[in-house]
């Protein structure tokens, strides 16, 4: 299919062996970012991301602001179901999607946006703050919360937490204010940040983790102990939080193991001599961790190949 506009959502279903099957091209007449991706309880597909475009090729409402939320959901075959978009006045970057137990949505991602079109909320400092929008299964917004201090805030990820609760994940720059509980680490730098929101998005505690330098926290996954893998990059060195040099004072990746209140029980920096930038992490079947990114570093630290 053509380009609808600046760009579009492209999806691509491959087999098992990575045979095309099909393909699809979503989007309007100006510019869609695709970040986010899931699997349906229906066995369609729930995207994500954010969208420039009025009315126009699959986008059904005008935009917003500057950036909007705009999920898309689709069936098994790649067939548009409906669209929404959420937004207020500025600039909201859509970074994440879970499917709830209520077979809803949540929709993670950071607002510059006063209280406007779906805002609630106004940005603390008119800086950038998590936004969190609850959506029913045909996506309704039900909720809408905004996290934030003095200083930028820049989600990264959500997780459903066994107590029909929500952690949001991402890294913050504030001091003590609005939403912060805990002053930030290394002066001009971010910190890892976690929020424990109930089911109907009210904060229940915070969770500052980080060093002297910069720290941005990008995954969080459970482990099999009712904990939490933090995962993201790190250049700080042992101070607070970090109990290891970074590896060829370079940026490495940086791991934090977590109980289910947000305590620190481990953490580790992975690297070699040269830059280190994080991408995900996966659990697997014997209860080991699986880290993916991509490195410029020859053999070094723990690089065993150039």
């Amino acid at each position: 299919q053509n380009s609808k506009g600046g760009t579009d959502f492209w999806i691509v279903k491959v087999d098992s062996i990575g045979n095309k099957k099909w393909d699809k091209i979503i989007g309007g007449s100006s510019t869609e970012t695709l970040n986010s991706m899931i699997k349906t309880a229906d066995n369609g597909y729930l995207l994500g991301g954010h969208s420039t475009s009025d009315i126009s090729g699959d986008k059904s409402q005008n935009s917003i602001g500057i950036y909007d939320y705009w999920v898309v959901k689709i069936d098994s075959i790649g067939n548009k179901l409906w669209d929404k978009t959420f937004g207020g006045r500025a600039a909201d970057i859509l970074l994440s999607v879970i499917q709830t137990t209520d077979k809803g949505y949540l929709l993670g991602g950071y607002s510059q946006s006063n209280i406007s079109g779906d805002k609630s909320q106004n940005s603390l400092n008119n800086s950038a703050d998590y936004w969190i929008v609850k959506i029913d299964s045909i996506g309704n917004k039900i909720w809408d919360k905004t996290f934030g201090g003095d200083d930028d805030e820049l989600f990264s990820s959500i997780h459903q937490t066994t107590d029909k609760g929500y952690l949001l994940c991402g890294h913050s720059m504030s001091k003590i204010s609005g939403d912060k509980s805990q002053n930030v680490l290394g002066v001009n730098y971010f910190d890892f940040w976690i929020v424990k929101i109930d089911s109907i998005g009210n904060k229940l505690w915070d969770k500052v983790f980080g060093g002297s330098w910069n720290d941005e926290l990008y995954s969080i996954i459970p482990d099999y102990n009712d904990g939490f893998i933090l995962s993201g990059v790190s250049n700080s060195y042992i101070t607070r939080d970090k109990s290891q040099y970074p590896i060829g004072n370079s940026v490495d990746y940086w791991i934090v193991k977590i109980d289910s209140k947000g305590d620190i029980l481990w953490d580790k920096t992975i690297g070699g001599s040269n830059i280190e930038n994080y991408s995900s992490i996966s659990l697997t079947k014997d209860s080991s961790y699986i880290l993916f990114g991509t490195s410029r570093s020859n053999i070094s630290g723990n690089k065993t190949q150039d």
